[in-house]
């Protein structure tokens, strides 16, 4: 089995909130392994550290060795393995030396109380969730400090046995545990690989040469997709389960696409996840997590062009497609009623988070704005509903919405075009001046929607030697732009989602030769540098967090549609 590095890529499986992972750079936590659990607080996210130790109790230095099936602590006097009975139960096994588990600055509430006999309870009020701990065979201790009115310290320790072995499980939940005793460390393993495994059988086949690389963008995938539980109604792929703990808006459209083909019934859920939480005036929150989800931004409405893919890929049922009209009907009107504040038919995004782009430099001036991309994906969008329209027997619907679909079209020529280049607009009509980004260039996905001559001179600007394009794919800003920045989140660096909007453009306006030659450079950007969030567009390098479910999600795209 593949392979990876813990410190970037959680050890965890589909379906579990409990990751064996560094802290991320927003954590207070000292440097080290954590069980850690997946929640929207940075620092409220260890739950314990967790040291190899010899036979006295002292700690000793260990070597991690991940793969989806297992995590094995590697040491000069034995070793410790993990593995996943469950998504909410790890099973461990030592062998020659034991484990340390210690609760970093436990706060006002965490506390544990010993049920029986090497059995635990941890109330990790802190982190709002509950452990178990037991222990089948070796010797333990607990450290179970109290003072007054709260636990100041936490710390299990579990010694070897006279077979120089110890075996356990950990096991979380929120209100009622299931029973420990029956967990055993080879069946978890062996529970673990097959789950995989199965999943692994219905990944998206890529070139040969990208073995290793699919079968890790595959775990990245399997083992970020957390259960249902209190806000969160079917099971998500979160954007991570380092520290990007949310499905956002438009990043969980992506994950869908790389499902479609293989796993249609986990694509659906992906792709109508977020529309579960849509208002009555068809606005859709920022983000989702399992505790709240909030509605302070919003994000592009790339999900008309996006159903359109996978129904080309998938049969879905006629349910399905009623439930997609439904909500791509609400989420459409919602941007001409919500979001076209001076009443000329272009929406505009209110703040850089709304377009998806945080900070890139359209918005260097402050919003609104009135960008070509938005009035691009909403003429998708309404191209979407009027085929929906047609297949649901509803011809009255799908002409309403191809009517408004061709007067946006013709609408963002007269109002984007300046005869040689498309640019953003504030509301008072006046252009925004900085012209070096890439966003520019996501109209390209509306292909034969475009005349002719517009197709053609974007491309050509698109592809002039040092603007945009670098050996490992498309820049969100030119790196000779003043505002270049190689780690400026959508001021430099290459992300997955432009790739592949850039990508399926360039091949609806029948340039393929050049969105197979992008393709390739981001897939081989992947294969050396991971499943980063984004990547520095002269080194390729991985940024940010490193294991971002939309970037292993377009790699499996884009190595299965264009290699």
């Amino acid at each position: 089995m593949t392979s990876f590095d813990v410190s970037q890529i959680p050890f965890s499986r589909f379906g579990s909130y409990l990751t064996l992972s560094h802290p991320d750079h927003l954590s207070k936590a000292e440097p080290g392994l954590y069980l850690r659990i997946v929640n929207p607080y940075p620092h409220k996210r260890e739950l314990f550290k967790i040291e190899a130790i010899d036979p006295q109790g002292t700690t000793i230095a260990h070597r991690e060795i991940a793969n989806p099936a297992a995590l094995r602590l590697e040491t000069d006097s034995g070793h410790a393995e993990f593995a996943f009975s469950d998504p909410n139960t790890i099973a461990f096994k030592t062998e020659g030396i034991g484990l340390r588990l210690t609760m970093p600055k436990p706060g006002s509430y965490n506390n544990a109380l010993q049920i029986e006999d090497r059995l635990w309870e941890v109330n990790a009020a802190e982190q709002k969730t509950k452990l178990r701990l037991a222990l089948a065979h070796g010797a333990a201790k607990a450290s179970i400090a109290w003072e007054a009115m709260r636990c100041p310290k936490l710390a299990f320790t579990f010694l070897p046995d006279r077979n120089a072995t110890a075996e356990g499980a950990i096991h979380e939940f929120i209100q009622e545990a299931d029973d420990l005793s029956t967990v055993a460390y080879e069946k978890a393993k062996k529970n673990a690989k097959a789950s995989f495994s199965q999943w692994l059988d219905t990944t998206l086949p890529t070139p040969e040469e990208f073995d290793a690389t699919r079968t890790l963008a595959s775990y990245v995938n399997w083992a970020t997709v957390v259960a249902p539980r209190e806000n969160v109604k079917r099971p998500a792929m979160y954007m991570s389960k380092n520290h990007m703990t949310n499905v956002w808006s438009w990043d969980h459209c992506f994950n869908a696409m790389a499902l479609a083909k293989t796993n249609p019934d986990m694509a659906w859920d992906q792709f109508i996840f977020m529309f579960d939480y849509q208002n009555e005036h068809g606005a859709l929150p920022d983000h989702v997590n399992h505790i709240d989800h909030t509605w302070s931004f919003s994000k592009p409405p790339v999900h008309g062009w996006i159903f359109a893919w996978m129904m080309a890929r998938t049969n879905f049922s006629t349910e399905r497609k009623r439930q997609a009209f439904h909500a791509l009907s609400h989420w459409t009107d919602w941007w001409f009623a919500r979001r076209d504040y001076n009443q000329n038919g272009i929406p505009q995004y209110n703040h850089g988070n709304d377009s998806g782009w945080d900070n890139c430099t359209i918005f260097h001036s402050g919003a609104p704005v009135e960008s070509p991309d938005l009035s691009a994906f909403l003429v998708l969008q309404m191209d979407t509903l009027s085929e929906l329209g047609s297949q649901l027997g509803q011809p009255d619907k799908a002409a309403h919405w191809k009517k408004r679909a061709d007067a946006l079209a013709e609408a963002f020529l007269s109002h984007f075009w300046t005869g040689e280049s498309l640019q953003a607009k504030r509301n008072d009509g006046s252009t925004i001046p900085y012209s070096q980004t890439l966003f520019l260039y996501l109209p390209l996905i509306l292909g034969d929607r475009l005349p002719r001559q517009i197709r053609e001179t974007l491309v050509a600007q698109l592809s002039k030697p040092d603007f945009l394009i670098t050996p490992h794919g498309p820049a969100t800003e030119s790196p000779a732009s003043p505002y270049y920045v190689s780690d400026g989140y959508w001021r430099g660096p290459i992300w997955a989602p432009s790739t592949m909007i850039i990508v399926e453009g360039l091949q609806r306006c029948g340039e393929k030769e050049l969105s197979r030659k992008i393709a390739r450079s981001f897939c081989q950007m992947v294969k050396e540098h991971g499943m980063a969030e984004n990547f520095d567009a002269q080194t390729g390098q991985g940024l940010r967090d490193l294991a971002y479910t939309w970037t292993s999600s377009v790699f499996l795209v884009l190595a299965h549609e264009y290699l």
